[in-house]
């Protein structure tokens, strides 16, 4: 089945103090940086022990010309993620209630519209989408995740692998990374780490409910340029480009999500995507499941003439009257 991945999901973030708290847990344990424990031993103090024996490494591999790198503390992925917000609106992104995009969607030899609404007070959201053959939807109410293909039933998703993306999904439709009060995460800084000949800080965010992402924030723009998540059985990258001003705030035009082969990339374009539409008219729930037939009132069965014909029964049936 085809589920459309990257649909204009907003990119951005905010301050983080209080989703960061928890990367600080067992830092002593670690010994990392000015947060590790000093113990005293017959020598002196293990950490200045420690320092000296570095420093006379760096001095000998620069009798032989080699120079080292100070060792500096890892970057803040609080100050990373801000960095983020501000390169791609800033304060524009705090009025931001809803959202509401249409998008062209390309997918192995085959094309197709995507429209999907999202509440980012809430983290609900409604996905619609028919490509060639295939249609169909997905969605969450802030409790059921489901999906429907075609005219079939709606059907709730209840695997872990299921209800963990859905919770990484609703923790970036409330843009949570920029505003702690609209849901818990452990974030930390992972990596530098470079792509496609660009070097990316990698920030890994493992909202509460969910599983670890990456976000990959460009040493040169700022911006969060690629998402990195792990999916059920494969890793899907989202590579974000063609940004433009939509009120105010800068959106990625064109998504390229890649699973490993090239030959079954997903590209969106966006068409349309506007922020604060009412969405009173869309229901996040899984639809009412319509009946295949139903009796006259107050009936609970009904006489049908049939003929049989060779071995086989034969109803006269009309349609529309």
């Amino acid at each position: 089945r085809l589920v459309p991945a990257a649909c204009a999901a907003p990119l951005p973030s905010c301050s983080l103090q209080d989703l960061i708290v928890d990367r600080f847990e067992g830092r002593e344990m670690l010994g990392k940086g000015r947060h590790r424990r000093r113990m005293a031993t017959p020598f002196g103090e293990e950490g200045r022990v420690g320092d000296q024996a570095v420093e006379k490494g760096a001095q000998l591999l620069r009798t032989f010309g080699i120079e080292v790198a100070a060792a500096g503390p890892a970057p803040d992925p609080a100050v990373l993620l801000s960095a983020a917000k501000a390169a791609s609106g800033g304060a524009a992104w705090d009025g931001m209630r809803t959202q509401h995009s249409t998008v062209k969607l390309s997918a192995a030899n085959l094309q197709g519209t995507v429209q999907r609404w999202s509440d980012i007070a809430s983290g609900q959201s409604l996905l619609r989408y028919s490509i060639g053959p295939l249609t169909g939807a997905a969605g969450f109410d802030g409790k059921t995740v489901w999906t429907q293909d075609g005219a079939d039933a709606a059907k709730p998703e209840t695997t872990p692998a299921a209800l963990e993306l859905a919770a990484n999904a609703a923790f970036r439709d409330r843009l949570a990374f920029w505003y702690p009060d609209r849901g818990r995460a452990r974030i930390a800084y992972k990596e530098r780490a470079e792509a496609d000949g660009r070097k990316f800080d990698v920030v890994s965010i493992v909202p509460e409910g969910g599983r670890a992402f990456e976000f990959w924030i460009s040493v040169d723009t700022r911006l969060i340029e690629r998402l990195v998540e792990r999916e059920a059985e494969v890793t899907r990258t989202e590579i974000y480009s063609d940004r433009r001003d939509v009120q105010g705030v800068k959106i990625p035009f064109h998504v390229r999500t890649t699973r490993g082969d090239p030959k079954f990339d997903e590209v969106v374009e966006v068409q349309k995507i506007a922020f604060n539409e009412p969405l009173t008219d869309v229901a996040f729930g899984p639809p009412a499941q319509v009946p295949e037939f139903t009796f006259p009132a107050g009936r609970a069965s009904v006489d049908v003439d049939f003929e049989v014909f060779s071995g086989h029964a034969f109803v006269r049936v009309m349609l529309d009257g």
